[in-house]
This record gives structure tokens, sequence and C-alpha cells, in this order.
């Protein structure tokens, strides 16, 4: 499991992203309702990552559905924890606080310190290296301005209070960088 997280071309989605997701998931623990889906799912929801292609998320789910069925897991917890994957790929807010709080958890870099958010910035450019400059600034622009056309990009009013303002402040200078 750990050579999906380790290959070579990951700089971002890797067990750095997973760890900082699974000490925020210890952090808010006591809010969420289902610990142990929550950190299923924070395993899975990166561990098929390729750039080139849009059905990541499926491709995780799909595998977390093999791994914790030969695992003899619950299909209902089974089933929350495909569904916890599948909101980090569009990152809305859903009536479930576990779906949110992953969604949180896994924009939380959005809202780090500037120098957190660089060195971010600057491993998402190395995944998406195959791309040329222009091409890559018009879709790291979409990505960004889609951010920014959110209501609120964090869901969950924690997350909200702590990040919002740092979050919007670090997309804008990254745009106009770009």
């Amino acid at each position: 499991m750990e050579a999906y997280y380790t290959s070579p071309k990951r700089y971002y989605h890797n067990l750095d992203h997973v760890a900082f997701m699974i000490k925020l998931s210890r952090e808010y623990e006591a809010i969420m309702q289902d610990t142990s889906i929550v950190r299923f799912a924070v395993f899975y929801h990166d561990i098929i990552y390729n750039p080139l292609r849009k059905d990541n998320e499926e491709k995780s789910a799909e595998l977390a559905l093999n791994r914790l069925s030969a695992l003899g897991l619950e299909k209902i917890k089974i089933s929350k924890c495909i569904d916890l994957i599948m909101a980090t790929k569009s990152h809305h807010a859903t009536d479930d606080l576990d779906s949110t709080m992953i969604v949180d958890f896994d924009l939380a870099i959005l809202g780090g310190t500037p120098a957190n958010y660089l060195t971010y910035t600057r491993q998402i450019r190395k995944e998406y290296s195959m791309y040329p400059d222009f091409l890559y600034t018009k879709g790291r622009k979409k990505v960004l301005g889609h951010f920014l056309s959110m209501d609120r990009i964090f869901k969950t009013s924690v997350f909200y209070d702590l990040y919002e303002t740092r979050a919007r402040e670090n997309i804008s200078a990254e745009l106009e960088e770009l």
C-alpha cells in the first residue's frame, strides 16, 4: 500500500498529505461520527492518483472497496467510506458531518501559512510537470477561480473560522503570480 503514495512522481499527493489529514482527524475526532471510517477514507482517498486522469477518486474508491471487503468490514461502513472518498472529488458540502470534515481536511492546506501554501503550489506544479506552463497556468487558474467562486471553501464552521480568510488570500496571491 505504501508504494502507491511513495511513487517518485508524487510530490503533494503522498504520505505527507495523508499524515496531515490523519493529524487533523485526531484533532477533531470528538466532533466526527465515525473516526475509523474517516481515517480509512483519508488513507484511500488519493491512493490512486494520476494527474492525467479524471477518475482518481473512483479508482481509489474501487481499491478501498476491494480491500475493505477482503478485511470483512461491514457493507454499510464500506459504503460510507466510498461516499467519503467521493466527497473529496467535488469538495461540496453534504448533510453528512464526516463527509464535510474529510473535505475540509483535504483542503486545509489552502488555508496554511503563506510558506506552507507556497510549498504546496510548488509540489502541485511538479505533479503536473508534464504540462507546459501555458496549459498548466490556464488549468490552475480555472481551479483557483472555482475555489474563489464558492460561497465557502470550508464547509464546517470550525474550519471556516480558522482557514477561510487565509485560503482566499493564498489563492488570490497565487493567481496574481500566475
